[in-house]
């Protein structure tokens, strides 16, 4: 929902479902159902590994990669240089 209301079109995933066991497989259901009401309007890709998505996203399509991170040394979204040409910005989920 956070990447639809930038107005980001495509959207590269890492979802490995065979990492959630238990109350966590079903959070993790119930929490993509939620979070894919979104996905009718977006152009979706899913990676099964991080490592096969920054390989293409960085090493094949050249994109510069920026991870959002909440650490007190990270730089602020506003100071990111974002006319370096394409970008990915890659965000986590609160569990993992």
């Amino acid at each position: 929902r956070t990447i639809d209301s930038f107005g980001v079109q495509n959207v590269d995933l890492v979802i490995n479902s065979g990492l959630y066991e238990g109350k966590a497989a079903i959070s993790q259901k119930r929490g993509m159902r939620t979070a894919m009401g979104s996905a009718q309007w977006l152009s979706l890709r899913n990676y099964m590994t991080t490592a096969d998505a920054v390989r293409e996203i960085r090493e094949e399509k050249g994109y510069k990669i920026y991870a959002s991170d909440l650490n007190p040394n990270s730089k602020d979204v506003r100071d990111l240089d974002w006319d370096v040409g394409p970008i990915c910005v890659v965000m986590g989920n609160e569990d993992r």
